[in-house]
């Protein structure tokens, strides 16, 4: 009684159905939204790596936008209540703590329920269908560990939201906690399997971590502005009566004894709060700096395990080696999927030596005389060329195919004559290729409308003013002028006067991308599209944008050509003559066969490779290099250069190599003179001593990256060394002296200077 009033709860008015639709709502949307997003995920097309990581950033999304929402409706709820009791004048009242509390545990309840009956319905259900041989195409459902860790989340973060107003919800979540472990331990045993993209907790452990981090902080939110700023109720729960919650602490702290209430009143003062949260940042930083030394450690074990495993694949390949009975020499794949027979270049060897070819030539692929016919009048190649390859032959599907075997590349050359395969045999797909250049091998890729990755399929390059008269109608037989080329001669050779043919597709390269070289680009006139098909949108590639033969030099001088014809190394175009329809200009042959023997011998590094010899750097007047130079010396510094000219190493002649001597930033840069491949330059130390590197970098389009780098320590003077006077400091000299001086005659007129006596009067 309280007030001449009987009290009593009014809980809600709204109907049944009304009260259980938004946690029933949310426990069903919690199932079959994450399910949606992963057929999102998979119909993008995302890589798998990205697909799992993008999936579970989502769906996670989603929860803490669902966990967002129920906090805006039990606000609403609890609001609405407290002004209720505040307007009413009657007994009737209602307690929002209460409400809020059988909302969270209400969704609680609802969530196992629907998590135990989709169970049942789903896993058990399906597992039982396939196992009696009904819709054998669904499969067995797979378990995955990142959707069940985000449920576990979901459910402690309610644990964390409605503890406040239900301490027993604790205890709720974590028997909720027991029931769905071993409900999905008997369902994974027995009606799950594992998934097809494995799910490595190490490497998403700081992103559920940082997850639950979010949810702890939004029902910390929660929970303090639930003690600031709302009123408790006034007739029912612990903190009845109060003007609000916290005002319970404070009196609490009042009623205490006078020495316990002035403790805690220091301890909450600015005096010892910042310190400790000063404290806090620090042994923060303190663990996050060790954490990044493990790190650095366990890098460092990693990379020596990877070492070791290294040293016994060789160890391995070595045994491997010995047991055969030839050895594996410089090979170069040639792979088709479409063709019947293997097609190979024969601009990478026997045109690049000279070497006449025609179609009855036989090609030794491994063990066994091999005869191939190109559709395309390829011809064929000799067994060993005098470049030194020795060629393999395997076709795109092959399952034996691989570049790696006990660790080491069995390759030093890749040649990909197959546009339009979709996926190869073997071992190789584009991450293999990928390592195959990151090792340091050379790629040669030929493509054509077939082509998967390139451009769009069935499309070409179309040119309505530059086609050859030999074009069947559509114009996508091009006639390419030499102007296009690009100006390296190293790369393309001497720039002739035969246009070159194409047909195939067309490319775009990145312009932010240094590394790409625009080997070959269409006229101003071009553009790609298919030809059968009416121009609706803008064409992929259009005038000199159009790359039609593209290379890429890797900072490790591994080299890679796109080319995107497969017709440009045919007999037919290197043997057929050229004209242009609307020009008239006709040339006996074109320019194909030269470019492609000069592409071959550039990207299979038979030229336009440079390497350092011997370096020599002394004092000047000395024969060799002291532990340390000093400031100011005098330097002689050489180093020599060689280019591979015809496989064979020749002095390098180049004009334009500089040499830096640095210290973070230049202090020294200079153009080395040369002669007879040695560059040499003479210099002087700068007044500035400490950790210097010789640095020859060198890099020039067409040759491979030249890098060398030499350190030296410069030590300054000693005391010994520095000059007896230094001209700039005669003034200082000066004053000492005459300082000196000035005393010695002072003292001399103190005590020789003596004055008469004066006489005493009587």
């Amino acid at each position: 009684m309280k007030g001449g009033c009987i009290s009593f709860k009014v809980s809600r008015d709204a109907p049944v159905d009304l009260v259980f639709s938004l946690p029933l709502l949310m426990s069903a949307l919690k199932l079959l939204v994450p399910l949606l997003l992963e057929q999102v995920v998979r119909l993008e097309k995302w890589h798998p790596r990205t697909e799992v990581k993008l999936n579970l950033a989502r769906t996670a999304l989603f929860y803490l936008a669902s966990l967002v929402i129920f906090l805006l409706s039990i606000y609403d709820v609890s609001t609405d209540c407290i002004r209720n009791n505040n307007n009413s004048s009657s007994c009737a009242f209602c307690c929002w703590e209460n409400d809020v509390g059988e909302d969270v545990l209400m969704v609680v309840f609802i969530d196992l329920g629907l998590i135990l009956l989709a169970g049942l319905l789903v896993d058990v259900t399906r597992a039982i269908a396939v196992t009696c041989g009904f819709f054998t195409w669904l499969g067995y459902r797979e378990f995955t560990v990142s959707s069940e860790v985000l449920d576990l989340i979901y459910a402690q973060s309610l644990v964390w939201l409605g503890l406040f107003f239900s301490p027993l919800l604790a205890g709720v979540g974590f028997l909720k906690l027991v029931i769905i472990f071993y409900f999905r331990y008997v369902t994974a045993r027995l009606c799950n399997v594992p998934p097809k993209q494995m799910f490595r907790a190490s490497r998403s452990g700081n992103f559920f971590m940082f997850i639950l981090l979010i949810n702890f902080f939004v029902c910390l939110f929660v929970m303090a502005y639930a003690i600031i700023e709302l009123p408790p109720s006034e007739r029912c729960g612990p903190f009845m009566g109060e003007s609000q919650v916290y005002t319970v602490m404070t009196s609490r702290v009042g009623d205490m004894p006078s020495w316990l209430r002035d403790a805690v009143l220091y301890v909450s003062t600015p005096a010892i709060v910042v310190p400790v949260i000063l404290l806090l940042l620090l042994g923060v930083l303190y663990f996050k700096a060790k954490s990044s030394s493990y790190r650095r450690v366990i890098r460092n074990l990693r990379d020596q395990l990877k070492f070791e495993r290294r040293v016994e694949k060789r160890q391995l390949f070595a045994r491997a080696k010995l047991q055969e009975k030839r050895g594996i020499k410089r090979k170069v794949v040639a792979e088709d999927k479409l063709a019947p027979n293997p097609i190979v270049m024969p601009g990478t060897l026997a045109v690049a030596s000279g070497s006449a070819i025609t179609d009855s030539d036989v090609v030794t692929s491994g063990e066994t005389d091999r005869k191939f016919s190109s559709p395309h009048g390829i011809a064929s190649v000799e067994r060993r060329s005098n470049a030194g390859f020795e060629l393999t032959f395997k076709t795109a599907d092959d399952a034996t195919l691989a570049l790696v075997k006990y660790g080491e590349f069995l390759y030093d050359n890749l040649i990909i004559f197959s546009p339009s395969v979709e996926e190869f045999g073997g071992s190789v797909d584009v991450a293999a290729i990928t390592n195959f250049i990151d090792g340091g091998g050379n790629v040669l890729v030929a493509g054509s409308s077939d082509i998967v990755e390139f451009d769009e399929a069935k499309t070409a390059v179309i040119d309505h003013l530059n086609y050859d008269v030999s074009d069947q109608g559509k114009h996508t037989l091009i006639v390419a002028s030499p102007l296009n080329l690009i100006d390296a001669p190293m790369i393309v050779g001497a720039r002739g006067k035969s246009p070159y043919l194409f047909r195939g597709i067309g490319m775009v390269s990145d312009p932010e991308n240094p590394l790409v070289l625009n080997v070959l680009h269409a006229s101003s006139t071009a553009y790609s599209h298919n030809p059968v098909e009416k121009i609706e949108e803008f064409p992929h590639a259009v005038g000199t944008n159009t790359l039609l033969i593209a290379a890429l030099q890797a900072r490790n001088n591994a080299r890679v050509v796109f080319v995107g014809s497969l017709d440009f190394f045919s007999d037919e175009f290197f043997q057929s003559q050229v004209q242009n329809a609307n020009k008239g200009e006709k040339f006996a042959r074109s320019g194909n066969q030269e470019l492609a023997s000069n592409l071959a011998q550039w990207v299979f590094h038979q030229k336009g490779v440079l390497r350092v010899g011997s370096i020599k750097h002394h004092r000047t007047g000395e024969k060799e290099p002291p532990q340390a130079y000093i400031i100011n010396d005098n330097i002689d510094y050489s180093i020599q250069i060689e280019e591979l000219v015809n496989g064979k190493w020749r002095p390098f002649n180049g004009e334009d190599v500089q040499l830096e001597f640095v210290r973070i930033d230049p202090f020294v840069r200079t153009t080395l003179k040369h002669k007879d491949g040695i560059f040499y330059t003479s210099f002087k130390l700068p007044d500035v001593y400490g950790v210097f590197q010789f640095r020859v970098d060198y890099n020039r389009i067409g040759y491979t990256h030249l890098y060398s780098t030499t350190q030296v320590s410069v030590w300054p003077l000693r005391h010994t060394q520095y000059e007896r006077y230094i001209p700039s400091a005669f003034p200082y000299y000066t004053s000492a002296f005459s300082m000196m001086v000035g005393v010695v005659l002072l003292s001399f007129v103190f005590l020789h200077y003596r004055e008469d006596p004066k006489e005493k009067k009587e």
